[in-house]
């Protein structure tokens, strides 16, 4: 959270470029490796489910990387971002595609209603406001096509069997990760229920640790949305929209898939950006941020 905003799109493409290289040389060498059992790829992880939203964290940092360098630094940055893109695809998953769409999309409009604020005025804003409503449109339809492939009905199914047995401690939950270890009857109801999660962050809080774990998880996120959102319309900069759709990315992801139990760099970014969300300089502004060093010798 408190890193530099230069310093933090490099420790992200380091991690992005090591995720995604390192997924793609297991490809290639080996399809006991590399892929499952259905020839999806799933790189040097356990699943497609974890290699892909990886690679679309990738896609986003390193696409802005590539908007923002010059020479070699953007082409090595763009064809980062397009071989994340490739592994992104054939790894079948679909819910960081969505959680990306979306992503972009709400970064988009949030730099664009501003820009177009300040260079059109209001009234032409208007129009292009009806133009956005168009492409709201889209966006909606592209989600119900999504809602009805057979990972989202699963989830669908998933979320009603958890939801069931969330009534049943509400306020204080079973225990953190209790229900998967220690109720066999519960994983044994339904063959969905034996993957081990509810393949949602918000749900699975709530089945853990009910609404007294909930309320400061949701916090938590919108600390994070509202820092990000801030940032982007005060100063809708490259930068800052991809710190924007970053942040929306993380959130998206973390309703179809519990990250926050299974996957900690997601949860450490939305906390970092919470932490962000205070105040200090936005992740846009790095020609504006002094370091450290020179804050200290004055």
């Amino acid at each position: 959270a408190d890193l530099e905003p230069e310093r933090l799109r490099r420790a992200l493409l380091v991690v992005g470029a090591f995720a995604v290289g390192a997924s793609l040389f297991a490809v290639v060498i080996s399809d006991s490796i590399g892929r499952d059992h259905n020839g999806d790829w799933r790189g040097i992880y356990t699943g497609r489910n974890s290699l892909a939203p990886l690679c679309a964290l990738t896609v986003i940092v390193a696409g802005g990387a590539a908007v923002q360098s010059r020479g070699w630094a953007r082409r090595g940055a763009a064809a980062l971002a397009v071989a994340a893109g490739i592994a992104m695809v054939f790894t079948g998953s679909r819910t960081p595609l969505l959680a990306l769409f979306v992503a972009l999309a709400v970064a988009a409009v949030v730099c664009g209603a501003r820009v177009g604020r300040e260079r059109i005025g209001n009234r032409a804003l208007a129009a292009a406001g009806a133009a956005g409503l168009v492409g709201l449109g889209v966006v909606v339809w592209v989600i119900s096509r999504f809602w009805d492939e057979s990972t989202f009905v699963q989830r669908r199914t998933i979320w009603d069997l958890v939801r069931d047995r969330i009534a049943e401690r509400p306020l204080h939950g079973f225990g953190w990760f209790a229900v998967w270890n220690s109720d066999p009857d519960f994983t044994a109801s339904h063959l969905l229920l034996q993957r081990g999660s509810a393949h949602s962050s918000f749900f699975e809080v709530w089945l853990g640790l009910g609404l007294i774990g909930l309320v400061p998880f949701l916090i938590v996120v919108a600390l994070a949305l509202r820092g990000a959102t801030r940032a982007a319309w005060r100063a809708p900069c490259v930068g800052n929209a991809v710190w924007l759709a970053l942040v929306v990315f993380l959130v998206v992801e973390n309703l179809t898939e519990s990250f926050v139990l299974w996957f900690s760099y997601n949860w450490v970014l939305l906390m970092s950006a919470a932490l962000r969300s205070g105040g200090g300089p936005s992740p846009g502004a790095a020609e504006q941020t002094p370091r450290a060093s020179a804050t200290v010798s004055g």
